[in-house]
């Protein structure tokens, strides 16, 4: 495993892999990683000949400082981690880099469908941050395919929609949820919550469950409701909680508006924000 901490380091461990002449697969990250990052990594290596994963905390898509400044920051575990999967390089890129004099504005792009409902509604500003993070990596390392955890759904659909206008050529590709065995969405968050709050933090996983399953023979407005309330008598502090068409996160009012569906859910415990989703 080789790892870059600059442009030019990065670019001088893909010329030694000959990468431009192999198929070349991205995993973006913010570090902390857990099963889920390095089963993104693992699948990149299954389809392509040279892997990079890159480490960076993005300020420019968190909306609330105290976030930033809250975000676990394990390079040292990153790195050991990710030197037992069949990945290549890990990439740490400068602030400078990403974010030049001359560049250090965000990207001039929005998606007018997706920037404003649910995180794009409850967190101002992240969407413009992710995108304009992600498609400045997407030059530095210039893959044929990038990889994203479908558990950051609607993030996968803004950077799966905003790609064509900048890379045409870049594929993006959605990897399932990993979970822990009571069903919890792996997440860098839950490094914050302690044990108590780890198994409470199960109920919002159990709750989409139980809407994936009810699914069309219950009326969309009681699955809502009931899971909120759910929610609400185990402590959680409710952002959303809706069933909406997988394709473009509408939240439905009838079943017969989508063919396929999705529950997405944003809630606090403790004041540490969660989110998770089930497809079906």
């Amino acid at each position: 495993m080789r790892i870059a901490r600059s442009l030019s380091e990065l670019k001088n461990s893909l010329d030694s892999l000959q990468a431009s002449q192999k198929k070349v697969g991205f995993v973006p990250t913010m570090g902390a990683l857990h099963s889920g990052h390095i089963a993104l990594v693992n699948e990149a290596a299954r389809q392509c000949e040279v892997v990079v994963c890159s480490i960076f905390v993005n300020p420019t898509q968190f909306n609330d400082p105290a976030d930033f400044e809250k975000y676990p920051r394990t390079d040292e575990a990153d790195i050991e981690a990710l030197c037992e999967t069949r990945g290549d390089i890990i990439y740490f890129p400068k602030y400078e880099e990403l974010y030049p004099a001359n560049q250090a504005k965000l990207i001039d792009y929005t998606d007018e469908e997706l920037y404003a409902v649910f995180e794009g509604k409850f967190r101002p500003g992240h969407f413009q941050g992710v995108v304009t993070v992600v498609m400045r990596l997407f030059a530095h390392v210039q893959p044929n395919v990038a990889f994203f955890g479908l558990k950051d759904y609607q993030q996968f659909l803004v950077i799966q929609r905003a790609t064509p206008h900048f890379f045409p050529n870049i594929e993006i590709k959605g990897v399932a949820t990993v979970r822990n065995n009571e069903g919890l969405a792996l997440s860098s968050r839950n490094k914050r919550l302690n044990e108590t709050e780890l198994v409470q933090a199960q109920t919002i996983s159990a709750v989409l469950k139980k809407i994936a399953t009810a699914g069309p023979a219950t009326d969309i407005a009681t699955l809502e409701a009931e899971g909120k309330a759910t929610l609400q008598a185990k402590g959680f502090d409710t952002e959303y909680l809706a069933i909406c068409n997988a394709k473009n996160l509408h939240h439905l009012a009838n079943w017969h508006e989508a063919e396929n569906y999705i529950a997405v859910c944003a809630a606090y415990i403790n004041g540490v924000r969660l989110i998770d989703n089930y497809l079906f």
